[in-house]
């Protein structure tokens, strides 16, 4: 079996969210049956800068990163702010969490890693531009895509390089990394399959445009949108093309994974689902104008932010309820059994309960 899927947040509480799309299977939530409506909100809080990532959530603390270069711990109980870390410059990316340390990358060319209880810089790690991709951590290693167009590997404990490859263009895709391979999408329109010991590329696919879209992996396959308007299944062993589906326009929405179907966006703002087996269409609807943040699973629901929020039944795509957030949001929400957590672009945080 190539790839080690079968633990797909195992490890993890019905509360803890430390990753873009929840865990390091990138399944977009949780598998149990969780929160469905919300009744109010709990709280809001307001951040410095506006905000074009997704917020990550473990134990007590709501991580949030905003344009202004601020990574900010939010109290998850009350909404109020316990620390913020000013980095060099604004930042696109979701943050991640490993142990103790807050992860993201920087529009400075830098990746930090931030103690997550006091918000004190361990180390950075530098590259040649900025970095728009979240880190993902497999093992002791962190691995990263920057604009340079070089995906990196580093120390999870000192950030020193282990190993680095040059792709065809700048990365803005977040790669998905098992303990034999790294999946990524690049901006030259190629999705790479790297060795993750040494960085040698094993395979590229082509597509028709370049790729934003970030990679799940399921069992043998790896599933990822391009800007060319198709989104792919391809093999992980060898990059072949095992199907492919055309949407109305390009995607740069990750997917997420449910049971035997795949859901994604597009940004003619329709949310797709299709069979993971085959690509066949099982439903779409249209929720919004653009389609750019990942949808979330809880349960057999869907969740999907387009400027406003919509919440959708996973078996045949029919809405189920929706708000709006006065400024809109392009990022995925934190959906857990106590409640829901979002960001508006303008840098308003909510908690829905």
């Amino acid at each position: 079996m190539l790839m080690d899927s079968s633990n797909r947040g195992s490890t993890l509480s019905e509360k803890d969210w430390p990753a873009l799309l929840r865990d390091s299977s990138r399944t977009g939530g949780q598998n149990s049956q969780a929160f469905k409506k919300p009744g109010g909100t709990r709280w809001q809080a307001k951040v410095d800068g506006n905000v074009r990532t997704a917020p990550i959530l473990r134990d007590r603390f709501l991580y949030v990163t905003s344009l202004s270069g601020y990574l900010h711990a939010i109290v998850v109980a009350t909404g109020r702010l316990r620390w913020k870390y000013k980095a060099g410059a604004a930042i696109h990316s979701t943050p991640s969490l490993s142990s103790k340390r807050v992860l993201f990358g920087c529009g400075d060319g830098n990746v930090y890693a931030v103690d997550s209880e006091v918000g004190t810089k361990l180390w950075n790690f530098t590259t040649a531009d900025e970095v728009w991709a979240s880190p993902v951590v497999r093992s002791d290693v962190v691995y990263l895509g920057s604009a340079d167009g070089i995906t990196y590997a580093v120390n999870i404990e000192t950030g020193a390089l282990k190993w680095k490859q040059s792709l065809g263009g700048r990365i803005y895709s977040t790669a998905y990394a098992t303990e034999q391979h790294v999946f990524t999408g690049c901006g030259d329109g190629y999705v790479y399959g790297l060795d993750a010991k040494t960085g040698k590329i094993v395979w590229k696919t082509a597509t028709g445009n370049g790729i934003d879209s970030s990679p799940a992996v399921v069992g043998e396959t790896v599933l990822v949108g391009s800007n060319d308007f198709f989104f792919y299944a391809l093999n992980a062993a060898d990059g072949s093309i095992q199907w492919k589906y055309e949407a109305g326009l390009g995607i740069s929405s990750a997917p997420a994974v449910s049971g035997n179907l795949v859901f994604f966006g597009s940004k003619d703002g329709i949310l797709h689902a299709l069979d993971l087996q085959t690509g066949r269409l099982a439903w779409k609807t249209r929720v919004g104008q653009v389609i750019t943040a990942p949808p979330v699973v809880s349960g057999s629901t869907i969740w999907i932010q387009s400027g406003i929020i919509s919440a959708l039944t996973a078996t045949d795509g029919k809405i189920l309820w929706r708000a709006g957030l006065g400024d809109g949001a392009q990022s995925a929400p934190v959906v857990t059994e106590d409640g829901v957590y979002l960001a508006s672009m303008q840098g308003d945080i909510y908690a829905l309960a």
